[in-house]
């Protein structure tokens, strides 16, 4: 399992599907596949890592999406992670604001 922050954590099943999961045990989101990933995000996006060496480990956090952090043995092992908990909390995200939102909304592009 890796930590997603704010009380959620990733896991993957024997069966290889992929959730993420609440401090309390509750499936709040099963992940999607690699391929439903790349169809929504179809233009790049650049995040900014930040990474540290913490004893035997690599530490990081990407600045501008709360939650989105990992520890990995190698700094290559943890913008791997980083670039997939990413991933996956934009797509939670995504699919949390439909929720919200019920029916009958739009969808708009904003650029800052």
């Amino acid at each position: 399992a890796v930590t997603l922050g704010a009380g959620l954590r990733r896991t993957r099943r024997a069966s290889g599907s992929r959730h993420v999961i609440a401090d309390d045990g509750q499936k709040i989101y099963r992940l999607v596949s690699n391929a439903f990933r790349r169809r929504i995000f179809t233009m790049n996006s650049t995040f900014t890592a930040i990474t540290k060496k913490d004893g035997d480990w690599w530490v990081g956090w990407i600045e501008e999406v709360p939650g989105v952090n990992a520890q990995e043995e190698t700094k290559e092992e943890l913008i791997s992670s980083l670039k997939e908990i990413l991933s996956e909390a934009l797509v939670f995200n995504r699919s949390e604001a439909r929720e919200a939102a019920e029916s009958d909304y739009t969808e708009e592009l904003v650029t800052v």
